[in-house]
């Protein structure tokens, strides 16, 4: 097998849309680079960490990724790499899964980033929304202090999109133990909504019962029925919990 150039050309900036993909711990990419291939690799933060690899020093990357990076446990060294080699300077974020690449079927909650290959973090982020790739004329815009963003030795970085999530972390930080720290630990449900319409009920009816989303949670206590859609499910499959 062929080594690769481990001094190749560098470039003042690096442009991307990767392909979105995930592949075995076996695969060619993922042995080629094990500092950043953890559990189960996908071919776009591949493609973001040689994106950075190949930029000069103080160069710039804007790519369009999943956001899925910014905290998943598979992504730790990933991010590690990605924000010691370089740091964030801009993220924009679509509040609709399915209108980024509305001609096209892809279902992801993708992110906009611009990155700098340095070692200097600055000391704000700048944070933008829109609701789609159609109206990047009434984006939303906020200025966050960079180590709120991205935080702790995992790196995970908060995509924040108001003054009052900004608060929100503010006050965590605060905190010095997480909950598996004191002993609590908890699961992600087997249940993905969007994925199991079919057993979705907006209605209550013989088989359903109530599925809890966050907006069910105010001020404590769980308040059920709020007359939101699909606030029940069927409960024949297998597997569920």
């Amino acid at each position: 097998m062929a080594s690769g150039n481990l001094n190749p050309p560098k470039f003042d900036y690096v442009i991307g849309n990767p392909p979105y993909m995930k592949i075995s711990k076996g695969a060619p990419e993922a042995k080629a680079m094990p500092e950043i291939c953890y559990g189960a690799p996908n071919l776009y933060f591949i493609f973001a960490a040689m994106g950075l690899f190949h930029l000069k020093d103080d160069g710039e990357m804007v790519y369009i990724i999943p956001r899925s990076w910014t905290s998943g446990a598979y992504f730790k060294r990933f991010r590690q790499y990605f924000l010691t080699k370089g740091k964030l300077g801009h993220i924009h974020l679509f509040a609709s899964r399915n209108k980024v690449f509305d001609k096209e079927e892809v279902l992801q909650e993708t992110i906009i980033i611009k990155v700098k290959k340095t070692n200097i973090s600055p000391t704000h982020i700048k944070i933008t929304s829109s609701k789609s790739n159609k109206d990047f004329g009434e984006i939303t815009s906020l200025a966050v202090p960079y180590d709120l963003v991205v935080s702790g030795k995992d790196y995970y970085v908060y995509l924040v999109t108001g003054e009052e999530e900004v608060s929100v972390l503010e006050r965590l930080r605060q905190f010095n133990q997480t909950l598996p720290d004191i002993g609590v630990k908890m699961k992600t449900g087997l249940m993905v909504d969007f994925r199991n319409r079919n057993m979705l009920r907006s209605e209550e009816e013989d088989g359903a019962i109530p599925l809890f989303y966050p907006q069910h949670i105010k001020q404590g206590k769980v308040q059920f029925p709020i007359q939101k859609e699909h606030e029940y499910i069927m409960t024949g499959q297998r597997g569920l919990v």
